[in-house]
C-alpha cells in the first residue's frame, strides 16, 4: 500500500473551486458561478496549489480528488453500515 501524504486542509472556498475545476469549468465560469472576481478564483487556485504542494492546477485537482476519494473510503471503512437504512 502506498504511503499517504498529509496536506494542509483546504478552505471551503478552495474546495469549491477545486470541484468546479474538476467538473470542467474555466476560471471565468467559476467566477460567474460563485459570483466572485476572476482574481479571487486565481487566488483560491494558487492557495490550494500551495496547500496541496502541487506545481500545476491539474496536479492540484488530481491530488484534491484523490484526497476526497481517500476520505470517503476511510469513512466507509469506519462506518460500514452507515449507508444502509
Amino acid at each position: 500500500m502506498a504511503a499517504q501524504i498529509e496536506y494542509d486542509p483546504l478552505t471551503q472556498a478552495q474546495s469549491e473551486v477545486m470541484l468546479l475545476l474538476a467538473s470542467g469549468l474555466l476560471g471565468k465560469e467559476i467566477a460567474d458561478t460563485l459570483k466572485v472576481s476572476q482574481s479571487a478564483v486565481k487566488d483560491r487556485i494558487n492557495r490550494a496549489k500551495d496547500r496541496l504542494e502541487a506545481r500545476t492546477t491539474v496536479q492540484a485537482v488530481a491530488r484534491y480528488l484523490t484526497l476526497l476519494h481517500t476520505e470517503q473510503t476511510n469513512q466507509t471503512k469506519e462506518n460500514p453500515n452507515e449507508n444502509f437504512c
